[in-house]
């Protein structure tokens, strides 16, 4: 496989991790509306509702077993210090939401 192929598959392969991701964040809906609008490529119907299947599943999976106090409360936390900052600065934002990810992934993996 030469070096194109595989920044291709690599490219395909971050595509289909922020779409899942962007199926992920319209739940409670039953869309791919995100993902469409961010201009990722469309699947078929029938891919689309497999992939928003199985988005619900795995957040059903999530919201069944964290306690509600992992997931309010950095939320709440996080939506406080960006009303705070009073800003609209995309690329704070970015940084604070990507700090905020990496903080509950770590709350997380120390929660077991």
């Amino acid at each position: 496989m030469n070096r194109g192929d595989v920044q291709q598959e690599q490219d395909v392969a971050v595509l289909a991790v922020r779409r899942r991701f962007l199926i992920d964040l319209a739940w409670p809906m039953e869309t791919t509306d995100l993902a469409d609008m961010f201009g990722l490529p469309p699947t078929s119907a029938e891919v689309s509702a497999k992939e928003v299947a199985e988005s619900h599943a795995n957040i059903k999976r999530l919201v069944d077993s964290l306690p509600s106090e992992a997931v309010i409360g950095p939320a709440t936390d996080m939506a406080k210090l960006i009303v705070a900052m009073q800003t609209t600065d995309e690329d704070t934002l970015a940084a604070w939401l990507l700090s905020y990810t990496l903080a509950v992934i770590s709350m997380l993996e120390g929660w077991e």
